[in-house]
């Protein structure tokens, strides 16, 4: 049996002038075109009074919305978006409660959409699966800024550590080497601010990484494991397991497109992003450093939760 396709309107037209010949019973009528006979009088009656015109498709939005968002605070969400037309919903959510307006993140995603605010590189398909520690300090995930060549001597970008639980921003930190010793100074700094976790996300790169080693360690990933931290990489060629650092780490590229600042120009540009632009991807409420009292708060959770930062001992 194939499959039935009907256009809308002449099936309309086709039943109307049935009706009107009253060549058949009306509920004949309504069984041969499969409509209800209130909706076969409907259309009769329509016909009757405004001919063809009346029986063609109607608009079928409510003539009332009075729960729809007022013009005053959409005209608010358009002119933020325009401001930060990197920022998403979920980030302009918390910039208009700080204004006392609350609005849910689907709202503001809709208000996006209907004023064609939405780009089509910012459509993503959804994740397969998704992954979120629970606490802070029980993942870290940690990467260099993409670089053109591999080897020691690579320029690279400033070295960036976030917290998987809050995306919490602990190091943006220029060491322009991927030698094991700068990257080794700048963790000690962040193990003594923040603790040291339990866990630490990283590729298959250099310090970290070593392919000719037959378990693939280096130095640097031992000493990570005399401070008792369980080490995981992501798969080869597969950035999307640290999709958190790496989405940090393109965000800042964006609002840094217009300054024209390199890599091998010194830490003062990707120092001034951190300082004046992104400090976190996620604007939580409470665990952005956009906002001084949140970014408090995620500090003292994540020393709540170390493990040995608490006793004073130094990394060995």
């Amino acid at each position: 049996m194939t499959w039935k396709s009907v256009d809308v309107r002449e099936q309309r037209v086709r039943f109307v002038v049935a009706a009107s010949r009253q060549e058949k019973t009306f509920r004949a009528l309504c069984q041969e075109f499969e409509v209800s006979r209130p909706t076969g009088y409907l259309w009769l009656q329509r016909y009757r009074e405004q001919g063809l015109a009346g029986i063609a498709e109607r608009s079928r939005r409510p003539y009332l919305s009075p729960r729809r968002t007022g013009d005053e605070w959409e005209q608010r969400v358009v002119e933020l978006r325009q401001r930060y037309p990197d920022w998403g919903a979920r980030k302009l959510q918390v910039l208009l409660a700080q204004t006392g307006i609350v609005l849910p993140v689907s709202t503001l995603h809709r208000i996006l959409l209907r004023r064609g605010l939405v780009r089509q590189p910012d459509r993503h398909p959804a994740a397969v699966q998704r992954f979120e520690r629970a606490a802070p300090n029980q993942l870290w995930q940690m990467d260099f800024k993409g670089s053109k060549g591999w080897g020691w001597e690579t320029a690279v970008g400033p070295l960036s550590v976030l917290d998987d639980h809050s995306r919490y921003l602990i190091a943006l930190r220029g060491t322009w080497t991927t030698k094991a010793e700068a990257v080794r100074e700048q963790l000690e700094s962040a193990f003594g601010e923040c603790g040291i976790p339990e866990a630490m996300l990283m590729d298959h790169g250099t310090p970290w990484w070593n392919a000719k080693a037959p378990t693939g360690a280096t130095w640097l990933t031992v000493w990570l494991m005399r401070q008792g931290i369980e080490l995981h990489w992501s798969g080869y060629r597969h950035p999307q397991t640290q999709g958190k650092v790496e989405r940090f780490m393109a965000r800042c590229s964006v609002r840094n497109s217009g300054e024209g600042c390199r890599i091998n120009n010194g830490s003062n540009g990707w120092m001034s992003i951190a300082t004046n632009t992104i400090r976190c991807d996620r604007m939580k409420p409470w665990a952005c450093r956009l906002r001084p009292a949140g970014g408090a708060k995620v500090r003292e959770a994540m020393i709540r939760t170390r493990r040995r930062g608490s006793t004073g001992k130094e990394p060995r």
